[in-house]
């Protein structure tokens, strides 16, 4: 029961993580796109119309869903879709932290792959926490 509850509980981060990815992703996406200071940064970031403002968002609703998912699998004891997940995750937050790092919204992208790292070592551990399923 301890290991479900563990792996239950390190899967929770990575979608509580993934939510804040989310809302960043559409809010600066969707919404915002270009603050007083989008002379500063990549070409992309002077035009709202460029697609990285779009893929910033979907990339961070993506990981969002694929988070969840993976939730969902580590709660019925899915590994394999688990083990997806997780990959399909990695790729997203990739993906958004990329965009991240090239909007010029932060200073300091080092933390952000650091914690995408740390999740990816979370998701591990809960897939390996938790049980396969057995044949009846």
């Amino acid at each position: 029961m301890a290991r479900r509850a563990g792996a239950f509980l390190l899967a929770t981060g990575i979608v509580a993580v993934s939510c804040f990815a989310a809302l960043s992703g559409m809010l600066w996406g969707f919404e915002l796109k270009c603050d007083d200071s989008c002379s500063i940064g990549p070409h992309w970031r002077e035009s709202p119309e460029s697609w990285q403002w779009e893929a910033f968002g979907i990339a961070g609703l993506a990981g969002l869903g694929c988070a969840v998912v993976l939730l969902g699998a580590v709660v019925f004891r899915l590994r394999w879709l688990a083990l997806c997940m997780l990959t399909a995750w990695a790729g997203f937050a990739w993906a958004y932290m990329t965009l991240f790092r090239d909007s010029g919204l932060t200073s300091n992208a080092e933390r952000g792959w650091l914690a995408i790292v740390l999740l990816l070592l979370a998701g591990a551990a809960a897939i390996a926490l938790t049980p396969g399923r057995t044949a009846r």
